[in-house]
């Protein structure tokens, strides 16, 4: 059910939309740790929001934080007394019980742990992230918010959070909230590139069947990160979401949900039912509990009905096909033109790998950025392999001589497939002739080492220097003996 909440994060008033969850039969989360290598996998790609003014510098540690000290129970406690921390609307008649003093009941999961999360989001790309739509509304959503990889549980509390897994949010790329159409999603991008883990794969196709396993990654609550699995679909007609039976809570809005025999993302958890219950006979409160098949299960937009997604796999083979007929029709849906997922690449970088000129030159007239790189760090210039088209990359002239992930430029990487017509293109278009690679060796090595001394003739006379020798002493004179 819908629930409009007023919020209040460090004297910020918010007004989200926020939706409710519930537990379905047995409660199946779990700590990240506890969760199978599948699932613990996938839970690297998932962030939780937090507002910065929860998350603190460690005094004595460097390059760590941590997060404010209130737990979940403390936040129940102070729903009705303090509003300038109300982050979630609970029910009047639990809202109305904790003015008399009655918290959670005994024995009520993870209620001693802290929760600062306000949504959370999993990773589809090197800098893109999929969260619910609802939670790019809230007020100074990149200026006041932090997206936060690794909030885990460990030990008596959360474990240290590092430095670098801390990130901002760059800028809210796509989003849409329609109720009328059930879709509600947001792609936002960061500040920088993630570190050392893996965008999740999308199952773009979905063939998502009442039989397959569901899990759910994310911050129930608004607690550290938790797995929860033994759900299935309950609802699979609506051609924008999906309804399953998945134990999630507030907090989870814009959490992944995976297919648990692949791991593929296959939608975002959106809406619900609510959270928590008053307990008359024991009077104190409870996570709402439903049977298996119970309730209205938990809302789920399905990936392949965000447009970019949707659209992407028509953009990319319309481009690696050169089919300029389809690709001016998929433009003017006005979708975002340089959408990437796990590889990185965009339509426009798919185009110059396929050698297809026209479809270059029309992305490039309709404002595709030249200057994308993908998940390898590999710029339009390392996978050019059509000479004729370095020509039409001048608006990306400044990445000719930067490095991708490997330490390998552009032109040492037309080098090393031998093409000495694309090696030649390339320093016409201003490569650095005379790069060397760790080893201190030119393009001149990898053509002599081949054999091919024509080659290093001609790059000779185009400039190329001879007198360059690698950590060895060798020039390449020396190859030749």
């Amino acid at each position: 059910m819908l629930k409009l909440a007023l919020v209040s994060v460090a004297g910020l008033l918010l007004a989200p939309l926020l939706w409710g969850r519930v537990i379905y039969g047995e409660d199946h989360r779990v700590e990240v740790a506890q969760s199978s290598a599948l699932q613990q996998r996938v839970a690297t790609s998932a962030a939780t929001l937090i507002h910065k003014s929860d998350l603190h510098l460690n005094p004595t540690r460097s390059g760590e934080f941590t997060v404010s000290a209130r737990t979940l129970r403390q936040w129940l406690e102070s729903q009705f007394g303090d509003k300038s921390r109300r982050k979630i609307l609970i029910s009047p008649k639990v809202l109305e019980a904790t003015r008399n003093g009655v918290s959670f009941c005994d024995g009520e999961r993870f209620v001693d742990q802290p929760n600062p999360g306000m949504c959370s989001g999993f990773l589809i790309a090197p800098d893109l992230l999929v969260t619910a739509g609802h939670c790019v509304e809230v007020p100074g959503f990149c200026e006041e918010f932090r997206w936060v990889f690794d909030f885990v549980a460990g030990g008596e509390g959360p474990a240290p959070i590092l430095e670098g897994n801390i990130y901002s949010c760059k800028r809210v790329v796509s989003n849409l909230l329609s109720m009328p159409l059930g879709l509600d999603y947001a792609i936002v991008q960061l500040d920088r590139r993630v570190a050392n883990r893996a965008p999740v794969a999308i199952a773009e196709d979905s063939r998502l069947t009442e039989d397959d396993p569901l899990f759910v990654v994310g911050s129930p609550s608004g607690l550290p990160l938790k797995v929860a699995g033994g759900a299935s679909v309950l609802r699979n007609t609506h051609p924008f979401y999906f309804s399953a039976n998945l134990d999630t809570f507030q907090g989870n809005s814009g959490s992944g949900v995976y297919n648990g025999l692949t791991g593929e993302a296959e939608g975002i958890l959106v809406r619900g039912e609510e959270d928590y219950t008053l307990n008359s006979a024991k009077n104190c409160i409870e996570a709402k509990r439903c049977g298996n098949d119970g309730c209205r299960g938990e809302d789920v937009t399905r990936l392949s009905a965000v447009p970019e997604i949707g659209l992407r796999r028509a953009f990319i083979s319309a481009a690696e096909a050169g089919d300029v007929v389809t690709l001016e029709k998929l433009l003017r849906l006005n979708s975002w033109i340089d959408f990437y997922t796990q590889d990185g690449q965009s339509a426009l970088l798919k185009a110059v790998q396929a050698s297809q000129g026209a479809s270059l030159e029309l992305l490039l007239r309709s404002g595709a950025d030249a200057g994308l790189r993908d998940a390898k760090g590999n710029s339009v210039y390392h996978l050019v392999r059509d000479p004729r088209l370095v020509a039409q990359l001048s608006s990306a002239r400044g990445l000719i001589n930067d490095l991708n992930s490997l330490g390998v430029a552009p032109l040492q990487a037309a080098a090393g497939r031998r093409d000495l017509v694309l090696v030649k293109a390339l320093i016409a278009a201003g490569a650095d002739k005379s790069i060397q690679d760790p080893n201190g060796e030119s393009i001149l090595f990898i053509f002599a080492r081949s054999g091919d001394w024509s080659a290093v003739s001609e790059l000779i006379t185009l400039g190329v220097d001879p007198g360059i020798r690698n950590k060895n002493s060798e020039s390449v004179f020396d190859l030749k003996n």
